[in-house]
């Protein structure tokens, strides 16, 4: 004979009471859960996102490390010489990029060190490289390459004379005193140009011409400008102007010719 389960209407109420309580709880976990993984999936988040930004931040400030002189924050002679085998990279593909180095060296700098201490001397160049930034542009980029050395950078220059007008205005703008600590300083600058239209393989091959074309001007006398052109540049120079001479006179001897034919 089967055996039937009775059960009352208040079991069953009660059972289902306990059942939804049930429910509810487990829901209610989960939902604390889902609330706890989304926290730290945010918390995650943000911090790789504030990772990321700390990451570029220090990227950004290592470049600049690289190419940065610390004492004046112009740039240093790594940044140079990159930029210099770019412009003769250029140059090669389009010769009309020509561009300029000027090879800036301060006269008697060791003795004002000697004199009035090397704070003093890091005060002054640090103020000479304000006073050249207010030459720099797009075209022109001021560089420290160590100790009292600056270099300007001029890129897409039409004429030899543009560069010497910017010469001589730096010079006449470093020939104002500068005011260190309680002192007034005055100081000189022997400059030395060389070209890039003489065409040259590399950065170290135009700073050597400018160097020396540097040296020659410091040989000078004291004048009111002292200043020299590399002679690799004068001697290419005098190579475009020989050249234009012979082919007027290929060109006029093919006229006389083409004439004595008629």
């Amino acid at each position: 004979m089967k055996k039937y389960l009775t059960i009352t209407s208040e079991q069953f109420f009660e059972d289902n009471q306990k059942f939804v309580r049930a429910i509810d709880e487990a829901y209610n976990r989960f939902d604390a859960d889902r609330l706890m993984i989304e926290r730290s999936l945010e918390l995650t988040s943000k911090e790789l996102i504030e990772k990321n930004k700390s990451l570029l931040n220090y990227i950004e400030k290592l470049n600049y490390i690289a190419y940065h002189d610390t004492l004046t924050h112009l740039y240093n002679r790594a940044f140079l010489t990159d930029k210099l085998d770019m412009g003769i990279a250029k140059q090669k593909n389009n010769p009309s990029k020509v561009f300029a180095v000027l090879f800036l060296d301060l006269d008697r700098f060791k003795l004002i060190n000697d004199a009035m201490g090397h704070s003093v001397g890091d005060k002054l160049l640090g103020k000479i490289a304000t006073r050249l930034t207010e030459f720099s542009s797009k075209t022109v980029t001021i560089v420290r390459l160590g100790s009292d050395e600056f270099v300007v950078l001029v890129e897409n220059i039409e004429s030899e004379q543009e560069v010497l007008l910017l010469a001589e205005n730096i010079n006449k703008s470093l020939k104002h005193s500068f005011h260190v600590d309680y002192h007034e300083v005055f100081i000189t600058v022997s400059i030395g140009i060389a070209f890039s239209s003489v065409g040259y393989e590399n950065s170290s091959d135009i700073l050597r011409d400018a160097d020396t074309a540097m040296y020659n001007a410091k040989k000078k006398a004291e004048v009111a400008f002292k200043f020299s052109i590399s002679p690799c540049t004068i001697m290419r120079q005098h190579l475009w102007n020989l050249n234009q001479i012979c082919d007027r006179q290929f060109r006029t001897m093919n006229l006389y010719s083409i004439i004595n034919l008629l």
